[in-house]
């Protein structure tokens, strides 16, 4: 048998090529980079209703979608896929050549795609709220993740105030859709939109048409377009927050069931909401403890001045005017002065105990004031390369000095070090504190540590603590403690 090589093997005359394209039961078209349709079979212009030559620039939906996707496949020579209403599913765009975009209308997708599809989209917004990530984070993915499985054009995390007013928590927009910015409020009524029926009877629901609806959603949806919406309700301890919305601007309503769809990403909203109100509890609770035990502080060194240190201070006055009356060189002159000399180091122990409590000077003059005094009582030079020109929270200006008191105390007791450089910025909206030592590093948080508390005290205040520490290489500690933004 003779082969043919392959430079032999000639084209397909174009009749036969037409004619066996129309023979397939897919629909097949191609668009040219004017979104002009070059070709169509049998089976695309049944189910399209298009024809060859048809302008689709300009185009009512879906075919102006179609057109403009191919325009961008052409452009970007990367393949694309879009929903087109009324036909059997998706369509497959993909560039041919350098001019044109061929089009495959897939057949129906089957419920086990569609399934996979759904927990893909699922699984994205369960990741997010698995990794405690904010709020405002998981209501973009997850009106984004809605949007595109119900190839809509309009997704969205909606928050009720009150009765008949919704906040935007959270948006996606297909390219081209006008409006509804995070924060923007919307009012409705109860029983003419998706959410309001979704508020009314805390389940899923739809509005298929805003067409003789009345109140303020609906003019907006009707001024950017929508046609229907589906919601389900955001629950959060027993009441409804929200909502999860899509919407879309086709004249087909969306898939019918497409509102129960929602109620897993409604799920997950939720949880969201109640991760972050239980570690916004959590992070009360935190600082309530640091607020109490540093009124606690504030309380004994107050109690130690005014009652043990004044006490100290007659008893040192009487043992001075004992001693005066003594007669010089005796015994009673000896004893009285070896008392006197107790006395005093006693009183300059309880006194160090005392400030070490919570310094009189932090509370009564800040920050700065009682860092500058804590210069003047080093046991090692200290550069204060920069102080904050105003005054903070309690906990925070406790926190702040006591991570700098501990860093110098670690640099001059554990670090052998000779110098410790102290840097406190404020940044408007957090303290920055940075300790900095020359020693011999190697410092690490232990349990029951000085290190550890302090990172557990900048955790309550909403802070966090930075180690940097490498043996041999100097120790520095850097805080970042919110604060409300200066005026």
């Amino acid at each position: 048998m003779a082969i043919r090589q392959a430079g032999e093997v000639g084209r397909l005359p174009s009749s036969m090529a037409s004619d066996l394209l129309d023979s397939l039961p897919v629909a097949v078209g191609c668009v040219d980079a004017e979104e002009c349709v070059v070709f169509v079979n049998r089976a695309f212009s049944a189910a399209v209703a298009v024809a060859a030559g048809a302008q689709l620039r300009g185009a009512p939906d879906p075919l102006g979608r179609l057109g403009a996707c191919a325009r961008q496949v052409i452009t970007t020579g990367a393949p694309s896929e879009l929903t087109v209403a009324g036909t059997p599913g998706w369509a497959r765009v993909f560039p041919v050549g350098a001019e044109h975009a061929g089009v495959v209308l897939a057949g129906p997708v089957s419920a086990a795609a569609r399934s996979a599809e759904e927990q893909a989209a699922l699984r994205r917004v369960a990741m997010l709220v698995a990794k405690d990530a904010a709020p405002e984070a998981v209501f973009a993915v997850a009106s984004e993740q809605v949007g595109r499985l119900l190839g809509a054009e309009v997704g969205a995390v909606l928050r009720f105030v009150g009765a008949e007013r919704a906040i935007v928590a959270g948006v996606w927009r297909e390219d081209g859709i006008r409006g509804f910015p995070v924060n923007a409020e919307l009012d409705f009524e109860r029983t003419n939109s998706a959410i309001g029926r979704a508020l009314a009877t805390r389940r899923p629901a739809r509005a298929d048409t805003y067409e003789d609806a009345r109140g303020q959603l609906p003019r907006v949806l009707k001024a950017v377009g929508v046609r229907s919406s589906v919601a389900a309700p955001v629950m959060l301890d027993d009441a409804v927050w929200g909502a999860v919305t899509v919407s879309t601007t086709r004249d087909e309503p969306l898939p019918e069931g497409g509102e129960m769809k929602l109620v897993a990403f409604a799920e997950l909203v939720g949880q969201t909401l109640a991760d972050a109100e239980a570690r916004r509890r959590l992070a009360a609770s935190r600082l309530r403890l640091v607020e109490a035990a540093d009124a606690a502080r504030r309380r004994l060194e107050s109690d130690l001045h005014e009652g043990a240190q004044q006490h100290l201070v007659a008893l040192l006055l009487q043992l001075k005017v004992a001693q005066a009356r003594a007669p010089e060189g005796s015994e009673i002159a000896k004893l009285l002065a070896a008392s006197l000399t107790e006395a005093d180091q006693v009183h300059a122990a309880l006194h160090e105990l005392a400030r070490g409590l919570h310094p009189a000077i932090l509370s009564e003059r800040g920050l700065a004031a009682a860092l500058q005094g804590m210069l003047a009582r080093s046991p090692i030079p200290i550069t204060l390369r920069s102080l904050p020109a105003r005054r903070y929270a309690d906990a925070i200006e406790g926190t702040a000095y006591f991570l700098i008191d501990e860093g110098i105390d670690n640099a001059a007791a554990h670090a052998h070090a000779t110098e410790v450089v102290v840097d406190v910025d404020d940044m408007g909206d957090q303290l920055v504190v940075r300790v900095a030592d020359n020693g011999i590093g190697g410092a690490t948080p232990r349990p029951g540590g000085g290190l550890r508390a302090l990172a557990d005290r900048a955790v309550a205040v909403g802070g966090r603590l930075h180690i940097d520490s490498p043996p041999g290489g100097g120790t520095v500690l850097r805080a970042e403690i919110p604060v409300e933004r200066g005026r």
